[in-house]
């Protein structure tokens, strides 16, 4: 797993041995860089389920303003936090060591808003429905959600958010959401 574009680009990034965490393919990351083009570009960009952080440090590495990464496995930190040092991103990186449902209701409290949410949660999690809602709380006005998940996965109401598109790369689904 490397860092595709940017300043950052071509170095390869730590992963935790084993199947601890399931880092975002190459092929499904670059797709979604592509999709989102220049939006990283001076962007406040929040990395759910960051595990190795490879998906925030893209965004800050293409530009993005800054990158909060949002994780609590110890194991996924360390590494996250060696590839943010490797990268020498971490100027630009806050490390929110919780859970995500923790750290969202600390952003509302906060006022915090994000220009671009990626969740990339365990495929197995039981309600993205209200993953997507609670995002939805602190996305900017033109902000947009992304969650990763499996192909198969459906979705029900995420008001006040829309989904606005839905990209495919074999088992694996791209869901992008906006508010009404």
């Amino acid at each position: 797993m490397r860092v595709t574009s940017g300043s950052a680009r071509g170095l390869w990034l730590e992963s935790p041995v084993g199947w601890h965490t399931r880092p975002t393919s190459d092929k499904v990351k670059q797709a979604l860089f592509n999709i989102l083009a220049d939006k990283t570009m001076a962007c406040r960009f929040l990395d759910l389920y960051s595990g190795t952080g490879a998906i925030g440090i893209e965004a800050l590495s293409r530009g993005a303003e800054s990158s909060v990464f949002v994780e609590n496995d110890s194991i996924a930190l360390k590494v996250l936090e060696k590839n943010l040092a490797k990268t020498r991103l971490e100027g630009r990186a806050l490390i929110s060591r919780t859970a995500v449902s923790l750290a969202i209701r600390a952003f509302v409290k906060q006022g915090r808003r994000f220009d671009i949410i990626y969740a990339d949660p365990p495929y197995d999690i039981d309600d993205l429905e209200a993953l997507a809602k609670n995002s939805g709380e602190i996305l900017d006005t033109d902000g947009i959600v992304i969650i990763e998940t499996d192909a198969k996965r459906a979705f029900g109401d995420v008001s006040p958010l829309v989904i606005k598109d839905e990209r495919k790369y074999g088992g694996t689904k791209l869901v992008f959401l906006r508010k009404e």
